[in-house]
């Protein structure tokens, strides 16, 4: 693999031994698959290479930011989740915490009492804006609300490098 993933590398194993329909692959760690030759393939292993390029395994998403300072881009990936944290940023700030509850089944149903967690964010120009986000509020919506009350693309990127110092941003970020 071009980036170390064990997940990705024993993906791939699965998936070789789902198409050969035998155990023939397993992920040697976390950037090599082995791979042993099926008795038919033996005679012509070039072959058996040649089909195993052909099988697709799609990656796990990156949970990755990407921002560019210069132009003030800020591209944020499927998978970034935060965790609760308060910040403070010139006259911005910006309080991210969970709302645990419970959710119950229909009563006479099949289903299970399960526990839920809501973010909440709240976003506080000290100019008069507020902004207040509930029930699925994830960092676009910060970014969004951080827009809407006029933040720059500089305070939304130390806003985000200082949530991922802080431990509450659950992904990586790439500045251009």
């Amino acid at each position: 693999l071009n980036k170390s993933d064990f997940y990705l590398s024993a993906k791939i194993a699965e998936t070789i031994n789902l198409w050969a329909n035998e155990k023939i692959a397993s992920a040697a760690d976390a950037v090599a698959i082995n791979v042993n030759i099926p008795e038919k393939y033996k005679s012509n292993p070039v072959m058996l290479v040649a089909l195993l390029e052909k099988i697709s395994v799609t990656p796990p998403a990156r949970s990755k930011i990407v921002v560019n300072s210069k132009t003030g881009t800020i591209v944020i990936g499927e998978g970034v989740k935060i965790g609760r944290a308060a910040i403070a940023h010139g006259n911005l700030e910006v309080v991210i915490k969970e709302d645990n509850q419970v959710s119950q089944p229909n009563p006479l149903s099949d289903g299970e009492t399960v526990k839920v967690t809501t973010p909440q964010i709240s976003v506080t120009d000290m100019g008069g804006k507020v902004m207040t986000m509930n029930e699925g509020s994830n960092l676009r919506d910060v970014v969004k609300a951080l827009n809407s009350i006029g933040a720059t693309p500089r305070d939304i990127i130390a806003i985000l490098e200082a949530l991922k110092e802080a431990g509450s941003l659950y992904a990586d970020i790439e500045v251009m």
